[in-house]
């Protein structure tokens, strides 16, 4: 099973993925691996630092190139993404597709261009998004944020972004789902493994 969890800047994705990977550890049925937990952008590997030096403002990339570095940095973990889609393993994402499409178009590229570099990445089967409002996440990113990043002030265009994306998605019936709280979450992860026939 592969999961991503999305969502604007200081909604709660990492906790909510957290939170959900234990849940699904005890759903699981002996023998089978625990579940694996990835944050996007990676910031550890090489092109997560390029990443981090952009978002920081220390580094100028175009847009079109900070989109292909948001790739390459997905696609190293392409192994494990794949091992969740084919059920394998079960993959949960802090972020993934979704918000790279987001912040891309917000960067003035198309839709379209953003979709297709992303088509070597395996489609999660559940995209989640965390609506949390924004005035709770700016007074977060006001306590917690060290250093200013490209999208700081760009979290209301943002959250209308996602709002929009979800409701062409969910019509579509494409998997997609809004939540407010980890209850909201892990009833549909349930869900969404019972429905597959899983032994959890």
């Amino acid at each position: 099973m592969l999961v991503s969890i999305s969502g604007i800047d200081f909604a709660g994705k990492s906790t909510l993925v957290g939170q959900l990977a234990l849940r699904a550890g005890r759903w699981q049925r002996p023998g089978r691996p625990k579940p694996v937990v990835l944050t996007f952008p990676d910031r550890t590997t090489e092109s997560g630092r390029w990443i981090e030096r952009a978002l920081r403002g220390d580094a100028q990339f175009s847009p079109p190139d900070l989109q292909t570095a948001f790739v390459a940095n997905r696609l190293e973990k392409l192994d494990i993404l794949r091992a969740g889609k084919s059920d394998e393993l079960d993959v949960i994402c802090s972020r993934y597709v979704p918000d790279a499409i987001i912040y891309g178009v917000i960067d003035g590229l198309e839709e379209r261009w953003l979709r297709e570099i992303n088509e070597g990445l395996p489609r999660a089967d559940l995209s989640l998004l965390l609506c949390t409002p924004v005035e709770e996440c700016i007074r977060r990113r006001a306590e917690r944020r060290a250093h200013p990043e490209r999208y700081d002030g760009k979290l209301s265009q943002a959250g209308y972004a996602f709002c929009s994306m979800w409701l062409r998605e969910i019509e579509r019936g494409a998997g997609y789902h809004s939540v407010t709280n980890f209850d909201e979450a892990a009833a549909l992860l349930h869900e969404f493994s019972h429905r597959q026939g899983k032994d959890r």
